[in-house]
């Protein structure tokens, strides 16, 4: 799967990820992109999923005829070792998400 991490996200917590295409917002060119531009540009790019930890993504897109999805982890703050904690949960929410929806992991 093709995940991009949004610029909320250490770029290189893309290294604990062994059996995904991972990438950061910066890496990718899209620094800056908010919101909808950043959900346009990644489905272009072909990202399948957005993992973030702002959780106001998920009210605040609507992701009706969207091919990318969002994943969400609620982790205590954006830190490395707090998202490591979450990689369980972040690669069995990665199996189970499906396009156009979020999906919040805690």
């Amino acid at each position: 799967m093709k995940v991009l991490l949004d610029e909320c996200i250490p770029s290189r917590f893309r290294r604990y990820f062994k059996t995904h295409e991972v990438h950061s917002v910066e890496w990718a060119g899209f620094e800056g992109l908010k919101n909808g531009r950043l959900l346009t540009a990644a489905e272009q790019a072909g990202y399948e999923v957005l993992l973030s930890v702002d959780q106001g993504l998920a009210t605040q897109q609507n992701l009706d005829h969207r091919q990318i999805a969002i994943l969400i982890a609620q982790a205590p703050t954006n830190k490395i070792d707090d998202l490591v904690a979450f990689m369980t949960k972040i690669l069995d929410g990665l199996e189970r998400i499906a396009p156009g929806t979020v999906l919040i992991i805690d």
